[in-house]
């Protein structure tokens, strides 16, 4: 008899166990979770992260960019050299990619109030970023093509990027 009562004891008290304890000691039924926030307003944090994840890869395509220009300009000298020029067009690609990324998640996200200018402004400049379409204009091998368009296409860029770099020093307080 007392193998048979092992046994009904542990399944009896595995029961009680999954059975969440909504009761308090007084019999009465009490919430065990909180309820889910209704508003679905994303946080500063939230909307800065979008941004952050690509925020120092953006500041040292920006910074190199005029490196870049001079290796596609005139040549590397050596494997070295080249292997510079393409990690630079593919830089200069990736962050064309990312800023229509960045963009696409915010306007998919209810951006606090507090946040609308900065976003607004930022996403400007990543818009005109996003619209710049490399491959199609510059070529899609290691380095840009040498063409008036592509030059025009390149210094476009250098010139959004200078009012990009301004637009993430004014996220710093978020990031």
């Amino acid at each position: 008899m007392r193998r048979t009562l092992i046994p009904i004891f542990l399944l009896a008290l595995g029961l009680y166990g999954c059975s969440g304890g909504t009761e308090a000691a007084s019999g009465v039924a009490t919430q065990s979770s909180t309820p889910a926030p209704t508003n679905s307003e994303a946080t500063e944090s939230q909307v800065a992260s979008v941004l952050a994840e690509y925020e120092s890869n953006w500041r040292e395509t920006i910074d190199s960019a005029a490196d870049c220009r001079y290796i596609w300009s005139f040549g590397g000298d050596d494997v070295t050299g080249d292997l510079e020029a393409m990690t630079c067009y593919l830089n200069e690609q990736t962050l064309v990619m990312n800023a229509q990324t960045v963009v696409r998640d915010w306007e998919d996200m209810d951006v606090p109030s507090s946040m609308d200018t900065i976003v607004r402004e930022t996403s400007q400049v990543l818009t005109e970023i996003g619209a710049v379409d490399l491959a199609s204009v510059c070529g899609d091998q290691e380095a840009p093509i040498e063409s008036d368009e592509c030059d025009a296409e390149l210094g476009s860029l250098n010139m959004l990027y200078s009012t990009l770099e301004s637009k993430l020093d004014a996220w710093g307080p978020y990031l």
